[in-house]
């Protein structure tokens, strides 16, 4: 069934054009990518269901028509004039910064929580009918890819999405007809008939502990696509480990998968009903323990015969992989033929190949390549030599003929002639400039992809005379750039027939965006000719031949369809995007505000602009909208840190970063358009992360300032008011003033706090001082809570008031929660002095640490994490009960790494709307297909690291597990919103999930 689709109508304003008063007195924004306005974004299905109550939004249906473009203000405020309450001087507090988000970050405590999840069982689908058996198996005829085609549709599998299949009749106007959602990574599928088999990896962590084993299982899924748009499960088998990959032969699926210290070969039959039998379950284990998920784990299949190359260390640490080979029996079974331990690792699917009974392997170390042959016989090594002092880069075979590429100061291309499997001979070798990453046999031609000086080189080499090849021609592409081919030998495609190369490569510049291209390349047998290229959105991993002079090409993000009549000057005929990136979200009022793209670097503006100036992309979407159309797009420098609908169709937008802070009204016409009525900026300042308080059309938001002279640093940190409905500047508030250099000085640790008390009419903050003396070290405490009284906007009044403890949070109702000495403490600031109401202690063992205490609209939440136990507890407690007995508690359990590989992950923050608690990086996942192959990826570009990030949705009102709502993102940290009793949690490039609270 084909939903009828819309019409896309594009109407972008420049964005060099500013709508209103509000004028740029800086450089005009770089040119971007549009992320909005492109052909093929009316897709038929923008959203998918994920389970009851759950969708996920996958695209816009519809295009924004009017831009407006945020810049600092004609009249800037430089010099902030603030109130000075105290002579205190303290030294610059810590305070770290995670990509500019960061009006994001509580840092529990002051600190950053720096622990890593591992996850538990992925979920898997029942079957949407009984499994029947069957008498006939069903012969595979092809091998698994990531790209399929049936009918006139195309299936690809996205592993932000799952399965995306797209109607290509129309290659002018292709759309979105089904998604098949997966719970993991898809790694690889094939089509036979009207049964999808496709291979799903669960999740694995970055880092692991050797000494646990995991509890990931991964699965082989048939889906029935006879009818693409209506497909279904039939039926699924799990594999243990973390899937790796899927390859066939006649009528058996073979699928490797591993775990930390262990792989499996699992063999799978398909009946003609779609039933999936398994046939065995073979599990080996690596010496010694070498890389996470063991990812140079290989398997090549020829014929009846299998083998398998599994990493590890020997007794000296030295690297060495185990060959273990195989005889697939006609009904699907495993034998196995012997074991064999070779020197080095197999870091590419190319690195070993089966010609009749001999297994021809190269592998390497980070400084020796050598070439290895196994007989299939009876599973004993043959030879064994050394080619080079030299890491393996490329290698690929053809027949008995074997070329590698080593690479230390020079690009050795070396001949090793495997005919004699006992009697290896090196019969060439040439030496350019460069390495390749993924070498192309075409008879008397070579073929060689890989970088050469941070550019894309495609070389063609001459291997008629196999014992003196030459270089025939080289080309070089982009400026600082990467092919996805380096990981993926299919990414790149050549069309012998029409003498025709084509294959992706990736240009990154600091300022801007990755742009990635289809370059085109005319094969001659003595030369290469460069044609032309053209620009996608995503990395593309694809192209493929579909019809006359069009070819289809899939990257992560888009499917495109290119007109190739002229080879010089490719066009697009349209690109249809799969997902959309919903980075932030904010609600209010009937408007949604989504951040859809973010790029560039601020720190670069300083140094080299125009092009270094940082850009942000927002949508905004009335509530209620049911295809999610935007009916305004800002772009602005600095992120929003702010919004609210401050009266009908008028959004009042605050938006800051390290050293600027703007406020802007925008008002949205009804029927169409919008206009930026005013803004205020102020220079030199950043926003602390912390709640923004705002009541009576009053901003208060939270500063600081920092001034650098020859030997000492002055920061003021303060408050700042502003009349949203002007908008205006009212007043600034100095809090504290620090200097360098200076005994004694004073440390202050804790966040300031901005809460409001029912009336509305009080300010509070904490300051933790600790003076240290510089002959004795000995600290002396004093904490301080201060009360502002807002009754008259302009004139402050600032009371001081001694409590014994560091204030972590205001409850309301003049209550407030202090730690003190490992004990947290609850004190009514009513009364004089204050009077202590209930204590508690801050951990619940020995073995457990006080992680985080926030508060929501209606409830104070503190969580521990015990790793002893290996469980996070979270404890919830009404703002209105005045003793400990009302609290309530749920403990989840999780499997425990510290310390992960990755630095930007290591933190766990968290984030509240109304009474929903969100704690993101609970865990970090990777792509396991994206470790396997990546050797040579593009640094700084998450898409293409492969990292995803998991988080939890608590809600503290009521913390039953069957209530918590888990979720990925490719871009922590994670805050949600509330629009019309639905939660949305934006998850970065997988899109936003859109839950019903209403019945949670």
């Amino acid at each position: 069934m084909k939903i009828n689709r819309m019409a896309v109508i594009i109407l972008c304003l420049n964005l060099g054009l500013m709508l209103g008063s509000c004028t740029s007195t800086r450089s005009s924004f770089p040119t971007i990518p549009d992320e909005s306005l492109l052909s093929g974004t009316g897709t038929a299905e923008y959203a998918v269901q994920q389970g009851n109550n759950r969708w996920r939004y996958v695209t816009t249906r519809g295009v924004s028509s009017y831009t407006v473009t945020l810049t600092s203000c004609p009249n800037t405020i430089t010099q902030v004039n603030f109130q000075k309450i105290s002579n205190i001087y303290v030294r610059d507090s810590s305070f770290q910064y995670n990509r500019n988000d960061i009006r994001y970050y509580n840092y529990c405590n002051g600190w950053p929580v720096i622990v890593l999840f591992e996850p538990g069982n992925m979920a898997f689908y029942e079957a949407s009918q009984p499994a029947q058996g069957g008498e006939e198996a069903v012969s595979f005829d092809k091998e698994p890819d990531i790209v399929a085609f049936k009918d006139n549709y195309l299936f690809n599998l996205n592993r932000y999405l799952g399965v995306v299949i797209s109607d290509v009749s129309q290659p002018e106007d292709p759309y979105v007809e089904h998604i098949l959602p997966v719970n993991g990574y898809p790694v690889g599928m094939v089509i036979q008939g009207r049964f999808l088999v496709l291979g799903v990896a669960g999740y694995a962590n970055v880092y692991r502990n050797s000494d646990r084993e995991s509890d990931i299982e991964s699965s082989v899924q048939v889906w029935d696509v006879k009818s693409p748009d209506d497909a279904g499960i039939i039926t699924e088998k799990r594999v243990p480990g973390e899937l790796v990959q899927l390859k066939t032969r006649n009528a058996v699926l073979i699928a490797l998968s591993t775990d930390t210290s262990r792989a499996y070969l699992s063999t799978f039959v398909l009946r003609p009903d779609g039933t999936l039998e398994a046939r065995s379950t073979v599990e080996v284990s690596a010496r010694e323990y070498l890389e996470p998920n063991l990812v140079f784990t290989r398997m090549v299949v020829n014929g009846e015969y299998a083998a398998l190359a599994v990493p590890g260390m020997d007794d000296n640490y030295s690297s060495i992989s185990t060959i273990y080979t195989y005889l697939i029996k006609p009904d699907g079974t495993l034998r196995e033929i012997g074991v064999e331990t070779i020197p080095g690792y197999l870091d590419d699917e190319h690195r070993m190949a089966i010609d009749g009974d001999v297994v021809m392997i190269f592998s390497s170390t980070w400084n020796k390549a050598y070439a290895h042959t196994i007989s299939l016989k009876n599973g004993k090594l043959l030879q064994s030599v050394t080619l080079k002092n030299e890491r393996l880069y490329a290698s690929a075979f053809q027949g008995r003929t074997g070329y590698a590429i080593t690479f230390i100061r020079m690009d050795p291309l070396i001949v090793v002639d495997f005919s004699d499997p006992e009697n290896l001979q090196v019969l060439g070798e040439l030496e350019v400039l460069g390495w390749s990453e993924q070498l192309y046999p075409m008879g008397d031609l070579l073929l060689g992809l890989g970088p050469q000086n941070a550019r894309t080189a495609l070389s063609l080499y001459d291997v008629s005379d196999l014992s003196n090849p030459k270089l025939l021609s080289r080309l070089l592409f982009g400026d600082y750039s990467a092919s996805e081919a380096y990981n993926d030998y299919r990414a790149f495609t050549v069309v012998p027939e029409e003498n025709l190369i084509a294959f992706p490569y990736t240009e990154r510049r600091w300022w801007l965006p990755l742009t990635s291209y289809v370059q085109f390349v005319d094969l001659y047998e003595d030369r290469l000719v460069e044609r032309g290229k053209v620009a996608q959105h995503g990395i593309v991993q694809r192209i493929l031949p579909y019809q006359d002079n069009v070819f289809l090409s899939v990257s992560r993000r888009s499917v495109q369809a290119i007109d190739l009549s002229n080879r010089d000057n490719p066009v697009s005929m349209a690109e249809l995007r799969l997902i959309r990136a919903v980075r932030d979200v904010i609600a209010t009022g009937n408007y949604i505000i989504m951040q859809v793209d973010e790029g560039g670097n601020p720190w670069w503006g300083w140094w080299y602009p125009p092009s270094g100036l940082a850009y942000y992309q927002y949508e905004v979407v009335r509530t209620g909208e049911e295809h999610f159309q935007p009916v305004l797009r800002i772009m602005s420098r600095w992120p929003v840190v702010w919004a609210k609908e401050i009266s009908p169709n008028v959004l009042s937008v605050l938006t800051g970063t390290y050293d600027t802070l703007s406020l802007f009204r925008i008002e949205i016409h009804a029927s169409g358009g919008a206009l930026v009525t005013g803004c205020q900026s102020v220079e030199n300042v950043n926003p602390l992360p912390n709640s923004v308080g705002y009541a009576n059309n009053y901003l208060m938001v939270p500063v600081r300032q920092d001034r650098f002279t020859y030997d000492e640093m002055t920061t003021q940190e303060g408050i700042l008011v502003f009349n949203v409905t002007t908008p205006d500047l009212v007043k600034g508030y100095l809090v504290l003033k620090s200097i360098w250099n200076s005994y004694p000085y004073i440390v202050t640790y804790s966040r300031p706090l901005m809460r409001w008390d029912a009336s509305e009419q009080l300010f509070y903050m904490g300051i933790y001082e600790q003076t240290y003396y510089a002959d004795t070290y000995t600290a002396v405490i004093k904490p301080y809570f201060a009360t502002l009284k807002m009754d008259n906007i302009t004139a402050p009044v600032f009371e001081w008031t001694n409590i014994e403890g560091t204030l972590v949070e205001y409850l309301g109702d003049g209550r407030i929660l202090v730690i003190n000495n490992n004990t947290l403490s609850v004190y009514d600031t009513t009364t004089t002095p204050p009077s202590l109401l209930y204590s508690l202690p801050a951990s619940d063992s020995e073995t457990s640490m006080l992680d985080c205490v926030i508060r929501t609209s209606t409830h104070w939440v503190r969580t521990y994490l015990d790793t002893g136990k290996q469980t996070l507890t979270v404890y919830s407690h009404a703002l209105t009960s005045t003793s400990p007995e009302a609290f309530t508690h749920t403990v989840i359990p999780l499997g425990l790494s510290l310390y992960p590989g990755y630095w930007y992950s290591s933190f766990i923050t968290v984030t509240v709307t109304g009474d929903y608690v969100v704690m993101d990086g609970l865990t970090t996942f990777i792509d396991p297909v994206a470790v396997r192959n990546n050797r040579y990826y593009l640094e700084g570009y998450i898409e293409s690291q492969g990292f995803l990030f998991k988080g939890v949705v608590l809600n503290a009102k009521n913390l039953s597990p069957d209530n918590h709502i888990f979720f990925t993102t490719t871009s922590p940290p994670t805050r949600v919103a509330i629009a019309e009793n639905k939660l949305l949690v934006p998850m970065g490039l997988r899109g936003m999930d859109v839950i019903e609270t209403g019945t949670r």
